[in-house]
């Protein structure tokens, strides 16, 4: 399902948007239950066009041309603009802007911990930097993604999960 001009690398848990290919490439993963969670860092930023979005998709979002994770409809996440360097990263919903957070940089981890039977969706940055719990309709986990899509040059990579 992922946008295929995407580079993976790394038994494919690296992703990289090499140059400007494709318009907000996405790259999916699916949940493996229903109580998952899903943590990345960020391997490299650079200052250019496009934007950085991470977050969890109702599947059927676009592998390309959305308008990324939390500005799309059915989709929750932050969302960074690339291009410009003096505006904050927003935390949206379907949509609708919530909260706002420094911009995203190199290092960063950012995770999603989701249970779709009590439908909720909790994100962090660098475990307690940041936080915010959105609300997401309940149904089995096969109706969602974890989603990311890149702004030019971006890299990032699938951390393990421990316990």
């Amino acid at each position: 399902a992922s946008n295929k001009r995407l580079i993976f690398s790394n038994d494919n848990r690296s992703c990289e948007r090499p140059g400007s290919v494709s318009c907000y490439p996405a790259a999916f993963a699916d949940l493996p239950g229903e109580e998952s969670e899903f943590h990345i860092v960020i391997d490299k930023t650079v200052s250019t066009a496009n934007w950085l979005t991470f977050g969890l998709a109702v599947r059927g979002m676009a592998c390309a041309s959305s308008d990324g994770l939390g500005k799309t409809s059915d989709t929750w996440g932050i969302r960074d603009d690339r291009s410009s360097t003096s505006s904050q990263s927003i935390i949206a919903a379907c949509g609708k802007d919530l909260k706002n957070f420094r911009k995203l940089r190199d290092g960063d981890r950012l995770s999603l911990k989701v249970n779709t039977t009590l439908g909720v969706c909790h994100f962090s940055v660098n475990a307690t930097e940041f936080a915010h719990q959105f609300s997401i309709p309940t149904g089995s986990a096969s109706k969602y993604f974890f989603a990311m899509t890149f702004a030019d040059d971006h890299k990032v990579t699938i951390l393990p999960y421990y316990r």
